[in-house]
């Protein structure tokens, strides 16, 4: 009987879909109003994992809330030396990705004077972390509307990112990617104003100077981010050319804007200039100073024993003195490798509470086939797209040309780190699809805006699309995985947590048709 009704009621919608009165759908779904509980959806998604999913959650969450805690023991973000009990945190000092950290031990502080339970601790920690993701979909919600995309699919494109099942799990993790997400949607927002001013010869020097800051300190959230800022810089140099043609029209136009800008403008800009530029250069041009390299290996700055408490170090070590003499790494047969790892990892549910060593395998569940297979579709579609129209798509739109720049650059960066791991270690590790999330809602306006180039404006074929992929993603999508996979061992250890959960399984196996998992082996 449900079987029946649930056929009847996708006969209903799209005999919906086919009447007059579809215009008025497209209305409501392009509206703030559906953004808003798109927003309420992913909200609701999110705490479902703080309150329901034991503690630590795979996503590194006990490394991040150990750093999080080290550094509320100090005012200042500079650790002269690191204790013996902090090993398990690699090279402390000369780590570039401290500022989440650094930050997040603000609210650590307030928290712990009001109690000294560690749950309590960790889950607002966790709500902090979903309230950073939330503002991030906001901002990018403005950005891909400055790109120009349709209301319409952008609060589409929201709904499907937010049913990627790590994305809810993402948010209500411990974790600096949460803050990764606003800088690099913050820096695209700054680029939106940038580039028409730059474009009519003219200097927006505050866009310039807060550009420069936000750059700088997205840096040191994550290291990472040095391929976006790199392209910011390769972007802004060829459209300052561009535009200017002469250094001597430049340096006018820069002086017009210093005269037009107020003074205290100009000191707020240059003192927190200065303020980022020495929290980066502590970092990063002290590392390269003193190990030549921007981010050193944990056994140049530590020593070999101590390292050992090192998860990623002690992984990496054990994998290379199990290699095979025989091994060599082919770049290319690793390149299938590592795309099958990071789809996998992107669709993948996973357990958290890992056991010592904090390398060991974690449990999880490959993607189900609703989710993997639709991903795959639109990856390929929208990369075929890309490369039939880039001439006309890039032509002129310096912003969708950034996140193309930014996300070949990181991508390649990504790649590379990935492969000198495996190179060293003869194992593919540190595969992870969640890299990838920051610059996922860009590319899918680009893809979007390379499908009107190609197949044109064709509002019912794409809305049609847009409600078989949203369907699709519906197949076990957001927490649904975490419902459907997720046993009494990933919960907290409560009654009322565990017996909402047993409910809410119960209730996902009856909304998806097809919850078993591929029968694929994790990578």
């Amino acid at each position: 009987m449900y079987e029946i009704f649930r056929g009847y009621t996708l006969y209903l919608f799209l005999a919906y879909m086919k009447d007059r009165k579809a215009s008025r759908f497209t209305a409501l779904v392009a509206s703030p109003t559906f953004f808003w509980i798109v927003l309420g959806f992913f909200v609701f998604e999110a705490l479902w994992f703080v309150f329901s999913a034991v503690y630590p959650m795979a996503f590194d969450e006990d490394f991040h809330f150990g750093l999080i805690k080290l550094y509320s023991q100090h005012w200042l973000p500079f650790p002269t030396h690191q204790p013996t009990s902090a090993s398990m945190y690699g090279p402390l000092s000369r780590d570039p990705s401290y500022l989440y950290h650094y930050l997040m031990s603000f609210p650590y502080r307030l928290i712990e004077l009001f109690t000294k339970d560690q749950t309590i601790q960790i889950i607002w920690l966790r709500l902090i972390n979903v309230a950073l993701f939330s503002y991030s979909l906001v901002l990018f919600r403005q950005l891909l509307l400055r790109i120009k995309s349709s209301a319409t699919f952008v609060n589409v494109s929201i709904l499907v990112f937010v049913l990627i099942p790590i994305v809810p799990l993402l948010a209500a993790t411990i974790n600096y990617d949460n803050l990764f997400m606003i800088f690099v949607a913050w820096t695209g927002l700054l680029l939106a104003k940038i580039i028409p001013e730059l474009e009519a010869k003219r200097v927006p020097l505050r866009d310039l100077g807060t550009l420069a800051i936000v750059c700088v300190l997205g840096s040191i959230v994550k290291y990472p981010f040095l391929p976006i800022f790199a392209a910011c810089v390769l972007i802004l140099v060829a459209l300052s050319w561009r535009s200017f043609r002469q250094p001597r029209a430049m340096w006018q136009a820069v002086r017009k804007a210093f005269l037009a800008t107020s003074k205290t403008t100009m000191a707020v800009l240059l003192t927190l200039l200065v303020l980022s530029l020495t929290l980066f250069s502590q970092r990063y041009v002290l590392n390269i100073t003193t190990y030549k390299t921007l981010v050193p290996r944990c056994d140049a700055v530590l020593t070999v024993d101590a390292c050992q408490s090192y998860g990623p170090w002690a992984r990496d070590r054990e994998d290379a003195q199990e290699k095979n003499d025989d091994f060599h790494a082919h770049i290319l047969s690793f390149v299938p490798t590592w795309m099958y790892g990071m789809w996998y990892r992107l669709f993948f549910m996973i357990n958290g509470n890992v056991p010592t060593p904090a390398w060991a395998r974690y449990q999880n569940f490959a993607p189900l086939p609703g989710l993997g297979f639709t991903g795959i579709a639109l990856a390929v579609v929208g990369a075929v797209l890309v490369l039939l129209s880039w001439r006309r798509l890039f032509r002129g739109e310096w912003l969708l040309a950034f996140f193309m720049l930014a996300t070949m650059l990181y991508v390649a960066a990504l790649f590379l780190s990935d492969y000198q791991s495996y190179a060293n270690s003869g194992a593919p590790v540190a595969i992870n699809g969640r890299y990838l999330l920051p610059l996922l809602l860009p590319l899918a306006a680009i893809a979007a805006r390379a499908w009107k180039l190609v197949i044109g404006y064709r509002p019912n074929i794409q809305l049609a699309i847009a409600c078989l992929v949203v369907l699709l993603f519906l197949q076990g999508g957001g927490v649904l995985s975490f419902m459907l996979d997720s046993n009494t061992t990933w919960y907290w250890p409560n009654h009322r947590v565990v017996t909402a959960n047993e409910a809410a399984q119960a209730a996902a196996k009856k909304l998806v048709i097809f919850d078993k998992p591929l029968k694929i082996h994790s990578p």
